[in-house]
């Protein structure tokens, strides 16, 4: 099934390049989606005990029992709430914590065997466990330290739409991943919103028993749509990916993240054959990738930097702007479609004002497209320099069509050459260029552009 560009990222496609103007692809505000309390009721925490009268352990229980309590509300200045097991909230309402910048240490809870299954979310050994299917709202906490999970966030296989929002929290030095929200152990057919806005992920996944545990994880099967908002977000130093997101089935993955930092991920000491990325997305299936990234960071990473990989017959449609992609180990920004099924698909890129430099085994920007769909796309006001091998790799491997733009762009000291642009196979292709400054790029002056199947036009 193949599906037209939403409206919001084609207007971004579309505006762009001559605007500095956040984009905010969301119908809601952040304030918007604060729950309304009015009408229901609401348990207090006024102390740091692990359980008993006015601990979490009890609000928690309390909101099991009552789906009319929908608000938490944590005491400002109670201590660090120490728990010797998982909290666990499995009612099916909508529920609001407000910690008041209080921390959650889950670091005596016991870690067990069952849990040891390499790359699978297991709730046992979490922190917070919130299994009810009701949408959660968590602002102004704290969760570290914590054997396993921070928080595991599971989609029953009776869920409507699920939707996670967390505001103003930090997620450090927790076992396993700082956040797993997982719709494939029941692979419902809901569709799964999470948003996360100045939160920090940080230093998580590190337990020397397992690896691929990531910053933040978010999986979505079954057939409904991922959405995943960043907004203002720091994740950094972390095992695994700095964030992952992961779909299978027949929706799309919409992910945005806008002014947020991924650094330093991805070092993963348990398996050093398995390094990771700072930002990836990936889409097993008839749906797409929509991807809109606007400011930050993504440098140092020990895989890739930015990393979009779709399988199945939809698209990757991304917009980058303003982002500055930093010596990643591999490619600074890679974009894969088909290159295990070949069932059709396109790329379409828009890359403005971006910076990829440095990266240390790979391209500055690597887009590769190998079924029957087409590659097309444009850059502009770039900054590619000193990467280990090509700035700008581009592959149209199949059927479809290579069709791009360069301009306004600074292309310097690439170890490896400047523009490596291929079109194979059936197909045509072309590559306009305008005010590209090519700069001392691979061994001589054919390094600077090398091309296969492709006309080259001076636009």
């Amino acid at each position: 099934m193949r599906r037209s560009l939403p409206v919001t990222l084609a207007a971004a496609v579309a505006l762009a390049a001559c605007s500095d103007t956040p984009v905010s692809p969301l119908d809601d505000s952040v304030e918007t989606v604060r729950a309304d309390a009015a009408s229901a009721a609401v348990a207090v925490v006024d102390n740091d005990a692990d359980a008993g009268p006015g601990s979490l352990r009890a609000a928690i229980a309390r909101a099991n029992a009552s789906s009319s309590v929908q608000q938490i509300i944590i005491k400002r200045g109670v201590g660090t709430i120490a728990l010797t097991e998982p909290v666990v909230f499995d009612g099916g309402q909508r529920l609001r914590i407000d910690g008041n910048g209080v921390a959650v240490d889950g670091s005596a809870i016991a870690y067990t065997a069952e849990a040891e299954v390499t790359g699978e979310a297991d709730p046992a050994p979490s922190a917070l466990q919130f299994v009810g299917g009701g949408d959660l709202i968590v602002q102004d906490l704290a969760v570290m330290e914590a054997t396993g999970h921070g928080v595991y966030v599971e989609v029953p296989a009776s869920a409507g739409n699920v939707s996670v929002f967390f505001n103003r929290v930090a997620l450090e030095n927790n076992g396993l991943s700082g956040m797993w929200v997982d719709d494939q152990v029941h692979d419902s057919d809901a569709s799964v919103t999470v948003r996360l806005n100045r939160v920090s992920v940080i230093d998580n996944g590190f337990r020397p028993d397992v690896f691929d545990y990531d910053g933040v994880r978010v999986n979505e099967g079954g057939n409904g749509d991922l959405r995943v908002e960043l907004n203002f977000v720091t994740a950094t130093g972390n095992a695994g990916d700095g964030v992952e997101v992961d779909e299978r089935g027949y929706g799309d993955v919409w992910m945005w993240s806008r002014f947020s930092t991924y650094n330093d991920n991805g070092t993963q000491p348990q398996n050093t054959d398995d390094l990771e990325d700072g930002l990836d997305a990936d889409e097993i299936g008839p749906g797409s990738i929509y991807a809109y990234v606007q400011g930050g960071e993504i440098s140092r990473n020990q895989d890739e930097g930015f990393d979009l990989d779709e399988e199945g017959t939809g698209d990757i449609r991304a917009v980058v702007i303003g982002v500055t992609l930093r010596e990643n180990q591999d490619d600074n920004v890679s974009y894969t479609e088909d290159e295990e099924f070949e069932e059709g698909g396109d790329v379409i890129h828009l890359f403005h004002r971006v910076v990829a430099e440095g990266s240390r085994d790979g391209d500055g920007i690597k887009l590769e497209e190998f079924g029957p769909g087409s590659l097309k796309g444009s850059m502009s006001s770039m900054e590619l320099r000193d990467n280990a091998d090509e700035a700008v790799q581009y592959e149209e491997v199949g059927d479809g069509d290579l069709d791009v733009l360069v301009t306004d762009s600074e292309v310097a000291d690439n170890a490896g050459g400047g523009l490596q642009v291929e079109q194979k196979d059936a197909g045509s292709g072309i590559i306009r260029l305008r005010n590209v400054d090519f700069d001392d790029n691979g061994d001589g002056p054919e390094d600077e552009i090398k091309d296969e199947g492709v006309v080259i036009r001076d636009s």
